[in-house]
């Protein structure tokens, strides 16, 4: 089964896996809007709406994955957020999931991995090309709460 075009967002602080995971899911025919870090990615969600977002778990700043995974499940209940992390424990993932987490995984990783992980969140959730024609959230005036915008 095609997964449709979906909208994803990238935060990754690491450069090199940041491109490669963007090259991985445009090359699978999704749209693709990258954030370098938790400050950035909160600006990005509040005025875009994705039907996932990848997300590290552990960046520099004070917005981290967590922080990331609260503020997109406020704004966008229905978008779909996966946490990689190399600090992957049992207590990290059954946190993240409680917050609504699609699921955990490692790293290193497979990129086929992340690749067939995406279209499976996305085809589960029947999200894939939901966003598409969500180009701006004009209803989101404030940062989430509990997180202060810089």
């Amino acid at each position: 089964m095609v997964t449709a075009q979906a909208k994803v967002l990238i935060v990754e602080d690491e450069r090199l896996i940041r491109e490669v995971l963007s090259t991985e899911l445009r090359k699978a025919g999704h749209h693709v809007v990258t954030a370098a870090d938790g400050q950035e990615a909160l600006q990005i969600i509040g005025t875009d709406i994705f039907d996932l977002v990848l997300t590290d778990l552990k960046m520099p700043g004070r917005l981290g994955g967590m922080e990331i995974l609260k503020a997109v499940k406020e704004i966008s209940p229905d978008t779909v957020v996966i946490v990689i992390t190399a600090f992957a424990t049992f207590a990290v993932g059954v946190e993240a999931m409680k917050l609504g987490a699609y699921d955990v995984f490692p790293k290193p990783f497979d990129n086929e991995h992340v690749v067939l992980k995406v279209r499976t969140a996305l085809e589960s959730a029947g999200r894939a090309g939901r966003a598409k024609n969500w180009s701006r959230a004009p209803f989101i005036t404030t940062a989430p709460a509990g997180i202060a915008p810089s």
